[in-house]
């Protein structure tokens, strides 16, 4: 992968995280739904870091629902400089996506349904 790829993965992941937290925060306006905490319970295990409240937990929280986003707009851009694009491209990736959070989550404990961290 070259280096211009490399950078177009990570702008692009960088605005896809952040039109997706947008799309969420919008949502939570409307339904009331509280913030999660997955992702910082995630690293949290991931990470082998002492367990926190979810108040102190903000900046864990960003970092890795942030970082993820970011990190695999690299994978997109990889994909995309391969050929796939378009919407094979994208659900491809859309899977990869949920894959990667579910899997991390599920491995975790984290984001497992009446597991810990819930």
């Amino acid at each position: 992968m070259n280096t211009n790829t490399l950078a177009k993965g990570l702008v692009a992941g960088l605005v896809g995280v952040a039109a997706m937290t947008a799309a969420e925060k919008i949502e939570q306006l409307f339904t009331r739904r509280p913030n999660s905490y997955i992702p910082a319970h995630t690293a949290e295990r991931l990470f082998g870091l002492p367990h926190r409240p979810d108040e102190e937990r903000l900046w864990l929280n960003w970092a890795m629902h942030w970082g993820q986003g970011i990190l695999l707009g690299v994978a997109r851009a990889a994909m995309a400089e391969q050929g796939l694009r378009g919407p094979v491209g994208s659900f491809m990736y859309m899977n990869l996506r949920l894959l990667n959070d579910q899997t991390l989550e599920n491995a975790t404990g984290a984001g497992a349904p009446h597991g810990p961290g819930r």
